[in-house]
């Protein structure tokens, strides 16, 4: 009544998603005592969405999420329809010669109407498609984006001593906010609970914070905003040492996401234009009950004229009852996108990005005896590889990158202690064979024959 009253009434009669009467905070994860997921979080209940292998023709053959038992309650009386037609009009030797040879007019306004039909129906499915796979685009560029920002905060964090009690509660804080607004947001665009999408905790947080939010309506807003206002207080204490305007590129990361979901909200809202909708399913009911007595007509036999009629109402209604059961992506029915999975995996990598192993940065292991020219001697021999490949192209460039990996892995068995004896005698030996089939190096100061030299004069240098 509330959509018929307000100008939107719905395309058919699907399942409305239940909104509770008070919204409540959603549960936080299972975590351990250093706030890392616990590993029940893996046996995780099946997504709504159907995942199948298209390899495999026996994954077709199922019920649920099937539109084929909806368009079945149409093309089912429509056979058996046809069949009576036949029985009756045949009684009568009049009508049966009359029916034998359909008139030309009426083959032509029955093509007509059929193209027509099949028009606006495909038109629909289209439109359909494109509000599923615009959801699921939506949703998953708003987790990119605001892990992104995430992530970018999380780097920017100042490496003193003194400031890592600071900087461990503005990640703490930071990861439970994030975690926060996008289960909200989730919530909202779905139609769904809010129990079915948990959050990370909110261990430690004041009750004030906790109770505010509780009561308002617009709670990813409200999360976000004190995201904004988190950022803003520890760059002012040097809490996030970057410079301001590569700092007010993260504030573009928070707008980018909050937008992707309210764009993805307005699918979830705004229904199939209403006459539309009308129009195509009173052209099907008439369709479902026209094509009895012009299959008839054609001089079938009883059996031949059950199947047509069958087959025919079944394909147009089927790509109906397609077009109705994608166009509102979010929910919790089969054939709807899998949120609580998207979810799930936002909270699981904002615990990974706040680990203290995930801002280590990777160092180079070098020898002890040689710690600098092995890693030259690599770099420059990597980079003449890849003028050989500018110049040659590829098959003079395989010796070289051979050689480079036998040298890297000299050099990192020279880093973790490996005794020389043992190179010579095991893996050592086996590359020094493998460089003996190569061909031989070519010196940096030997000239390249291929590359001819340029007869205009070289630009003059800038100072």
């Amino acid at each position: 009544q509330t959509h018929v009253s307000a100008g939107c009434a719905p395309s058919s009669p699907r399942r409305r998603h239940r909104r509770p009467a008070r919204a409540a905070l959603p549960p936080p994860l299972p975590l351990d005592r250093n706030l890392r997921v616990l590993p029940q979080l893996a046996a995780t209940p099946p997504a709504a969405m159907i995942c199948y292998d298209a390899s495999n023709p026996l994954a077709f053959v199922r019920f649920r999420g099937s539109v084929a038992p909806s368009a079945v309650r149409w093309a089912l009386p429509c056979s058996l329809l046809a069949v009576l037609y036949h029985k009756v009009i045949h009684t009568w030797t009049s009508a049966s010669e009359y029916l034998d040879q359909p008139d030309s007019a009426e083959t032509t306004a029955w093509t007509m109407f059929t193209s027509i039909l099949g028009f606006l129906i495909v038109f629909r499915a289209q439109l359909s498609y494109a509000r599923y796979w615009e959801g699921i685009t939506l949703v998953e560029r708003a987790c990119g984006v605001w892990l992104n920002g995430c992530s970018n905060l999380i780097a920017f964090c100042s490496t003193k001593p003194e400031l890592q009690d600071q900087v461990e509660e503005f990640q703490y804080i930071l990861s439970r906010l994030f975690s926060m607004a996008f289960c909200f947001s989730m919530s909202d665009i779905s139609g769904l609970d809010r129990e079915r999408f948990p959050h990370l905790g909110l261990d430690g947080i004041d009750p004030t914070s906790i109770e505010y939010i509780h009561g308002t309506s617009a709670k990813q807003y409200v999360a976000l905003q004190w995201i904004q206002r988190l950022v803003v207080e520890n760059a002012r204490t040097g809490v996030i040492d970057i410079a301001p305007p590569i700092l007010s590129r993260v504030f573009q990361e928070f707008s980018i996401g909050i937008v992707h979901f309210v764009d993805a909200q307005k699918i979830s809202t705004v229904h199939f234009p209403f006459p539309f909708a009308q129009m195509v399913f009173m052209l099907l009911v008439f369709f479902s009950i026209l094509p009895v007595p012009m299959v008839c007509a054609v001089g079938m036999n009883i059996y031949k004229s059950a199947f047509y009629t069958f087959l025919i109402t079944f394909v147009f209604w089927s790509v109906h009852y397609i077009a109705v059961e994608i166009e509102l992506p979010f929910g919790e029915d089969a054939n709807d996108l899998p949120l609580e999975d998207v979810n799930r995996r936002f909270n699981k990598i904002l615990m990974r990005l706040t680990e203290m192993r995930a801002q280590q940065t990777p160092r180079l292991v070098q020898s002890s005896e040689q710690p600098n020219v092995q890693v030259r001697h690599v770099v420059r021999q990597s980079t003449q590889n890849l003028d050989d490949m500018d110049k040659g192209g590829i098959s003079g460039a395989i010796p070289r990158l051979l050689r480079t990996a036998a040298r890297l892995r000299r050099a990192a068995s020279a880093a973790r202690g490996v005794d020389g004896l043992a190179n010579e005698n095991g893996d050592g030996e086996q590359e020094r064979v493998q460089e003996e089939h190569l061909p031989p190096l070519r010196e940096e100061s030997e000239p390249d024959m291929d590359v001819q030299e340029s007869p205009w004069p070289a630009p003059p240098a800038r100072p």
